[in-house]
């Protein structure tokens, strides 16, 4: 996840909006949580969209509210 931190990091900025169609597992999703931005993902596979969910709830527990 240290690379698409950085990217995200990189391309945005909090309250920022990251858009990724091919979320996959969410990790981007889960770098745009952490760096306060809003994100929006899509995924076809519903195996994938599952993980991605668990993912993302847990990410959102562990991530500070600043």
């Amino acid at each position: 996840m240290a690379l698409t931190d950085r990217i995200v990091a990189i391309a945005g900025s909090a309250g920022g909006l990251l858009i990724d169609l091919f979320a996959d597992t969410g990790t981007s999703l889960i770098s745009a949580l952490q760096a306060s931005m809003f994100f929006v993902g899509n995924e076809m596979s519903k195996r994938s969209a599952r993980v991605c969910v668990t993912r993302l709830k847990d990410a959102a527990r562990h991530t500070s509210k600043v």
